[in-house]
């Protein structure tokens, strides 16, 4: 996972490796928050699954070791664009990434 990240910041993605992976799928905000906000929550909230439920990037990052375990050697995630305030009665809130409201912007 280490080494696509630093083959995007050089610029050169090299391909060859993609076909065969495992890939694990992540809906970032219902994955896992990261350890020291989850920790320093004296109560926390259940998430409803129509509200948000707080999981983050640094969440993801903390579980990579268990995804690789389960080997898993790559993942996809939901877009992290600002999502829309909206909420609706059958759906809730945009917590699945799909709902931009602007693309140049991380939420």
């Amino acid at each position: 996972l280490g080494s696509l990240a630093g083959s995007l910041a050089s610029g050169a993605v090299d391909t060859s490796a993609w076909p065969g992976r495992n890939i694990y799928f992540i809906v970032v905000d219902r994955f896992a928050t990261e350890s020291s906000v989850s920790s320093s929550r004296s109560s926390p909230t259940p998430c409803d699954g129509h509200d948000w439920c707080g999981g983050t990037l640094a969440g993801i990052t903390e579980k990579l070791p268990y995804i690789a375990a389960m080997g898993f050697d790559a993942i996809w995630i939901t877009p992290i664009v600002r999502q829309t305030p909206w909420l609706d009665n059958w759906n809730g809130t945009a917590y699945h990434g799909y709902w931009a409201a602007d693309f140049y912007e991380v939420d």
